[in-house]
């Protein structure tokens, strides 16, 4: 699935991240609703994550409190990419921060260790 976003990446020089990608049949149902698109992040998605429309300094709070992107986090120390224990945290604002683990931030929590350090190797338990 993401294989196809990439591989348009390499043929159109980037361009077909710069609006929303449309999967194969293949993939028919694999995205959010089950339809078929990735959705590119743009201006005005985090109007999603704020209960209060009207307030201004909510969407500002917004943009630097969504993270985007992080480091491997994973209950097992040795799986982390700094010690000590931790990992960059790139937000939608631009900005980036190192949260230490444990954290009570998501994506640097203990819950979180248990589940996205899973990914990539069979479990082995906690």
């Amino acid at each position: 699935m993401g294989g196809e976003l990439a591989q348009a990446n390499i043929d159109t020089q980037g361009a077909a991240s710069d609006e929303d990608f449309e999967l194969s049949d293949d993939y028919a149902g694999t995205q959010a609703g089950g339809g078929t698109t990735i959705y590119r992040l743009r201006e005005g998605i985090e109007r999603f994550l704020i209960s209060d429309i009207h307030s201004a300094a909510a969407s500002t709070l917004t943009y630097s409190a969504i993270p985007l992107m992080w480091d491997h986090v994973s209950a097992n120390p040795k799986d982390f990419s700094h010690i000590p224990g931790g990992g960059n945290v790139l937000y939608l604002d631009g900005h980036t921060e190192f949260l230490l683990y444990p954290n009570e931030r998501f994506p640097m929590t203990k819950d979180s260790a248990y589940t996205l350090g899973r990914y990539g190797k069979p479990f082995d338990g906690f």
